[in-house]
């Protein structure tokens, strides 16, 4: 009796093993998902804005600070629209 029970649990083992063991062997490589890719600034829009400082008389100054911080929103305006565009496509994946 005590013959047959081992041969039982031997029996038992393998079949446990082969399952076991053939559920590895059958999977494959796992899914990589690549997030949304990040492009590059465009060069203009990574530079500082400009600080034209004091120069000439004060309409002079004032037109230039003017231009200054008009071309610093626009970079502004930019980097923005790059961000939102690449977040709402992050948000539909």
């Amino acid at each position: 009796m005590l013959c047959w029970k081992n041969s039982t649990i031997k029996a038992l083992s393998v079949l446990f093993l082969t399952t076991f063991v053939s559920g590895c062997l059958g999977s494959t490589e796992p899914t990589i998902v690549v997030g949304t890719p990040v492009p590059k600034l465009d060069p203009r829009d990574e530079a500082t804005c400009p600080d034209p400082g004091v120069r000439g008389n004060a309409v002079q100054a004032l037109a230039e600070n003017r231009l200054a911080l008009a071309d610093c929103r626009r970079r502004h305006a930019n980097v923005v629209e790059q961000y939102n565009t690449i977040y709402g496509v992050a948000q539909e994946q």
